[in-house]
């Protein structure tokens, strides 16, 4: 599944569009656990964090690059590692979100579901997550 834009961070998303920069805004990534396929009407309430990764939120204040270039606005931020010491329950990450925390009631702003769920094994691992995007702003 691709990226999906949530109906409550679009002012946020808007926002980074228009000023050509997240610089000023309070972007988190978190990844989760629940197999819940992203619908543009969810909230956080949606989702079911991992708490097991360090960090536990991605932090991407004023990381993302943005570009645009014939009608194409292209977004990338850099990658995060998540690390997952040993554990003998460990989780399994079916996507990521992003989340404006600088903002009323942390909107979400875009997530992913992941194409295949990845289970974290009981000896641990790092998992990099990598955004990046790009969006026809006016189709001919």
């Amino acid at each position: 599944m691709g990226v999906i834009f949530f109906n409550e961070g679009l002012e946020q998303m808007f926002k980074i569009l228009l000023n050509g920069t997240s610089t000023g805004m309070g972007q988190y990534l978190f990844l989760f656990v629940n197999n819940h396929t992203p619908d543009v009407a969810d909230t956080f309430g949606n989702y079911t964090q991992c708490l097991t990764s360090t960090p536990i939120y991605g932090d991407l204040h004023g990381l993302f690059t943005i570009s645009a270039a014939a009608g194409i606005v292209t977004c990338t931020a850099p990658v995060i590692d998540f690390v997952f010491g040993v554990n003998p329950t460990p989780d399994t990450i079916y996507g990521w979100l992003v989340f404006d925390n600088a903002n009323a009631g942390t909107p979400l702003i875009f997530g992913r579901l992941l194409d295949a769920p990845i289970a974290i094994p009981t000896t641990g691992m790092t998992l990099r997550v990598s955004i990046d995007w790009a969006a026809e702003l006016c189709p001919p």
